[in-house]
């Protein structure tokens, strides 16, 4: 497994989306600041100091500017992960470091570094069915795809 994930082509796509999110996140964030500051000016006016409106306002502006700031940090993350080279090093590493004989917590851990999603379908047929199984590997473009039969599973 860990030679097909090393060899397979990197999702470009990703990055290039994550990317022009985060430019966009990063002028809302400019945007917030700069709307803060002219409220904190409001609050230090002597004219306005008994509006709570102002206040509630600065208050919802600076929570407003934690959340752009933490969506920063995701997509700063997830950019990373799109990386191609941080993708085939972490699948390297991952593998490097697990045994067979390590638990089942260990096992679970790898495939969640490794697997973006799988996904189970069934189509029934008059006897049984078929049931397929696709598996999305985060950082790449490739699925793998598996099929078996309602009798696999006894």
């Amino acid at each position: 497994m860990k030679e097909l994930l090393i060899n397979l082509p990197i999702n470009t796509n990703d990055g290039v989306v994550l990317k022009s999110k985060l430019i966009k996140y990063e002028e809302e964030l400019k945007k917030k600041i700069k709307l803060k500051e002219k409220h904190l000016k409001w609050l230090n006016d002597e004219y306005l100091e008994g509006y709570d409106s102002i206040r509630e306002q600065y208050r919802k502006n600076v929570k407003d500017i934690d959340n752009v700031n933490n969506n920063i940090e995701i997509l700063k993350c997830e950019i990373l992960e799109s990386d191609s080279n941080f993708a085939k090093l972490k699948v390297e590493n991952a593998t490097n470091e697990y045994q067979l004989t390590t638990n089942f917590d260990d096992t679970k851990r790898l495939i969640h570094s490794l697997v973006e999603r799988i996904t189970v379908t069934h189509r029934k047929l008059d006897k049984g069915g078929v049931f397929n199984v696709v598996i999305k590997y985060k950082g790449f473009e490739e699925y793998s795809t598996f099929t078996t039969n309602w009798f696999s599973l006894k």
